[in-house]
């Protein structure tokens, strides 16, 4: 029983090691992205994706949102995700009605990085939203995990599904912009 018992655990700690390993040679950043078109505009968009204490109430992906003040002149917001991680989130970059820029720094989390929305009017009147992901995974193990195992776009695709439904409009992809290192 002790021989299975030690070659069940040496063949994790070897499993474990070669995720690890693998890991180590996969970059630590990637871009995620997806452009939808919103038959809506922008200005109601814009209104929507700002109300930041408002999210958790349309988007399971967030729990609890709360204004935690400034930093250098930059709003900084802490928010609970779906599984239980408090975030700072600063809005490093606003230019209203058109582009937001929100960033979690390195934080004791298994990752970090920004999200950008771009929102533009559509020619029907509708509008065009992109939002981008630029993120980073220092560790190697989550890293070979996230990157063989999650779809990079899940969390914005499952945004953009719940800012449609908050908005009652359909989401209709512009494009398909591809994941990427």
């Amino acid at each position: 029983m002790k021989k299975w018992l030690l070659l069940a655990f040496a063949s994790l700690v070897v499993a474990v090691g070669l995720v690890a390993a693998v890991g180590f040679f996969l970059p630590r950043g990637h871009v995620a992205s997806r452009r939808v078109h919103l038959s809506t505009s922008p200005e109601r968009v814009w209104e929507t994706i700002t109300d930041f204490a408002a999210v958790p109430t349309w988007w399971d992906g967030i729990q609890k949102a709360e204004r935690a003040g400034e930093k250098e002149g930059k709003e900084v917001w802490h928010e609970t995700f779906k599984h239980g991680e408090q975030v700072e989130i600063i809005n490093t970059e606003v230019v209203p009605l058109r582009k937001m820029v929100r960033t979690i720094p390195p934080q004791n989390l298994l990752f970090y990085g920004s999200w950008t929305y771009e929102v533009e009017a559509a020619p029907d009147g509708g509008s065009l939203v992109t939002i981008t992901e630029k993120g980073e995974v220092p560790n190697p193990i989550f890293r070979a995990l996230s990157y063989f195992f999650f779809d990079q776009r899940a969390t914005i695709d499952s945004y953009i599904k719940a800012l449609a439904l908050k908005l009652e409009v359909e989401a209709h992809p512009a494009e398909t912009i591809p994941a990427g290192p």
